[in-house]
């Protein structure tokens, strides 16, 4: 979805960055060939199922309840899609 983002504010002529930063959720493996390059933020997939087996494994032991909120570790890979925002 990113990257049809990007297309899209191209054939716009939006300015990326200077008029609109882009950041992908998720690791997007050649993101630094895309142009502009893409800004991304990543966890770890190992990670996040260790967390939803030990979440999982504790509302059925009844030691938590559900919804369960974790904050896990992230990688933020900052690119040239991503910028300061512009001055109003």
């Amino acid at each position: 979805p990113c990257l049809g983002v990007l297309k899209a504010l191209h054939e716009n002529n939006v300015k990326i960055p200077s008029e609109l930063s882009i950041v992908s959720i998720g690791e997007i493996g050649n993101s630094a060939f895309y142009y502009p390059a893409l800004t991304t933020v990543s966890t770890s997939l190992e990670l996040q199922m260790a967390e939803s087996i030990t979440s999982i494994r504790d509302i059925v032991n009844g030691e938590i309840k559900p919804p369960v909120k974790k904050c896990l570790k992230a990688e933020i890979k900052i690119l040239e899609s991503s910028g300061i925002a512009p001055q109003k």
